[in-house]
């Protein structure tokens, strides 16, 4: 399963398109500036050619190959796509913005999220562009990017059904001057020792991703949440009304935490800068899930992993001054790298204890 990819900078959000996104992306499809200042984008545009789109996007969607909505943050309407096709090393960028959005830095904006991630998160070394010389403005985006020209040739364009000359642009890693995909000003640094509570017939998947069908507090199915504490005993009592529950035995394991940067609930002025409401991750996730609901901290999850956190920090609901750590990314480029440093405890409980207690 690919986890789909949400990007996000001081105006926008990049995220995969929905089938609601249809009409406002036929809008900007349809328009004569922008498709004819492109080689795909036939025109007229067909009646269904934006559902066609996002369906093409939804099957074909991988690791090398996205596609993604650009949101106006301030007012949730899609402004234009910016996407990639790649293959592991080096990566070709297009996008198109709504005319009425021209001259605002858009492109620039959302191209730049996009290169960070594939330089940062993917490990690219290389993403490469092409324009029309009939087309200065797309030139100037690529040039405040940092690219440089590799040349231009004529090429033919079979749905314009003439020959175009085409600008190739190329950009290294070493050389990119976009701006950090993370906001860090918001986020806490973190590292060093935590402690894992597990099953104890799954201690070998200490350091996996939940299972595909699980939910949990701060992921979605499918989504990957490592969770862990700073104490050994927090990591007890976070699962010890689960335990008291369906009577399955688990095990502490102590793991270490490379540098992280996350986002932490403690932190008020962080959270509001997010859109978190810290009383979301409050509520009960479990009943809201059995009622049919989205948990309220999915979504602060949510907030969290489009600013480009790599985790959030949970203040317990059960222990005076507790916290525990929770990472979206671990053990590859762009997170933490986390280690397993010590041998898993039981988990005892007293027979007469709290619920949620030792």
């Amino acid at each position: 399963m690919i986890d789909h990819l949400r990007l996000s900078t001081e105006r926008l959000l990049l995220r995969m398109p929905a089938r609601t996104d249809a009409p406002r992306l036929h809008i900007i499809a349809s328009d004569p500036r922008v498709a004819l200042t492109t080689a795909s984008i036939p025109h007229p545009y067909p009646a269904e050619g934006a559902e066609e789109f996002i369906g093409r996007i939804h099957a074909r969607c991988g690791l090398d190959w996205r596609s993604l909505a650009i949101i106006d943050l301030m007012t949730d309407d899609l402004i234009g796509m910016v996407g990639f096709v790649g293959d592991g090393t080096s990566a070709e960028l297009t996008y198109m913005i709504a005319p009425s959005r021209w001259g605002q830095g858009i492109a620039t904006e959302a191209s730049s999220a996009v290169i960070r991630y594939l330089f940062d998160q993917r490990g690219y070394r290389m993403v490469t562009a092409t324009a029309m010389t009939t087309n200065p403005a797309s030139a100037r985006v690529l040039q405040k990017l940092g690219f440089e020209k590799a040349g231009k040739a004529p090429r033919e364009i079979p749905l314009r059904g003439s020959i175009h000359l085409i600008s190739s642009w190329r950009l290294n890693a070493s050389r990119s001057c976009c701006a950090p995909l993370r906001t860090h000003a918001f986020f806490r640094e973190v590292e060093g020792a935590f402690f894992r509570s597990i099953l104890a017939d799954r201690i070998d998947d200490v350091l996996a991703p939940p299972r595909p069908e699980s939910a949990g507090r701060y992921h979605r199915p499918g989504q990957a949440t490592l969770y862990m504490s700073p104490l050994m005993d927090w990591a007890k009592i976070a699962v010890s009304g689960y335990i008291r529950e369906d009577g399955r035995p688990r095990v502490v394991i102590p793991l270490t935490v490379g540098k992280a940067h996350v986002l932490d609930q403690h932190d008020e002025v962080a959270c509001r800068s997010r859109g978190i409401d810290r009383e979301h991750s409050n509520a009960p996730w479990r009943s809201a899930l059995l009622a049919g609901a989205e948990p309220p901290s999915w979504r602060n999850a949510d907030f969290a992993r489009v600013a480009g956190a790599d985790g959030i920090i949970d203040r317990s609901r059960n222990i005076l001054g507790g916290w525990h750590l929770n990472l979206f990314r671990w053990n590859e480029l762009g997170g933490p790298c986390v280690k397993v440093c010590g041998k898993p405890e039981p988990i005892h409980l007293s027979a007469d204890g709290p619920k949620w207690g030792l």
